[in-house]
């Protein structure tokens, strides 16, 4: 398998939404909330999003604390940390302020298994209000419910991306910039529809796809010989979402 990046539309809307939070006067919040179920796409997408803007990309720990953000973000930054989080604060802040970068933080379904969520989510919505750059928050399908029960971050949040079940067009797409092997339509048809929409389990079952074409030494795998293979898309067969 290729290790190719495809453009696909959750992608698409990542980016459009992106820009527009750069694109936000100084009086309109930039914080951005991304959230889909697991296998949607979201980690790729934000992550490539993030290094092409030459942003912060930092995954939340179950750990985090208010001082523990500043010491991550001081640490990406290259700060210097200071025995008195309101220093440690001022420094990162100044370099975001100064530098533009925008920041990204994945997995922040962990936010809420931390010690005082709410107090950690208004440290980092301080961070935000006082360099002003966009920030990103990353989560699973549920994550967008959770964050609506508290007024001061859902307020600051102005634009949201939804990452919705792969389309066969994205299928498609990933299938012919990816795999090795010409897979064709009605095979694609049968694996989209297997995947339930999962960008993860469309890259394993291609990559499954792939090595029966080496194996059967062709260029082309159809839906009668994947059939006959006897073989499965992926190793225990489930729907991800109900």
């Amino acid at each position: 398998m290729k290790s190719q990046v495809v453009q696909t539309e959750n992608m698409n809307s990542l980016q459009t939404a992106f820009a527009r939070l750069g694109d936000r006067s100084q009086d309109i919040p930039r914080m951005g909330l991304v959230f889909g179920f697991a296998g949607a796409g979201k980690t790729t997408a934000t992550a490539r999003t993030a290094v092409s803007a030459g942003a912060l990309y930092l995954r939340c720990s179950p750990v985090w604390t208010p001082s523990g953000v500043l010491d991550d973000l001081a640490k990406e930054l290259r700060v210097n940390t200071y025995r008195r989080n309101q220093a440690t604060l001022r420094a990162v802040v100044d370099v975001l302020d100064q530098s533009r970068r925008a920041v990204f933080l994945d997995d922040c379904d962990q936010l809420f298994v931390c010690n005082e969520p709410l107090k950690l989510f208004e440290s980092i919505r301080y961070i935000h209000d006082q360099a002003n750059v966009p920030l990103l928050f990353v989560g699973q399908e549920t994550f967008e419910s959770k964050i609506r029960r508290w007024e001061q971050p859902q307020r600051r949040i102005s634009e949201i991306i939804e990452f919705k079940p792969l389309s066969l067009d994205d299928a498609a797409a990933i299938a012919q910039a990816r795999c090795e092997v010409e897979v064709t339509e009605d095979l694609l048809a049968q694996l989209h529809k297997e995947c339930d929409g999962s960008c993860g389990r469309i890259v394993v079952g291609l990559s499954a796809i792939e090595k029966l074409g080496r194996q059967q030494e062709i260029k082309r795998v159809d839906l009668d010989l994947w059939k006959q293979s006897g073989l499965r898309f992926f190793l225990q067969m489930q729907r991800l979402r109900s």
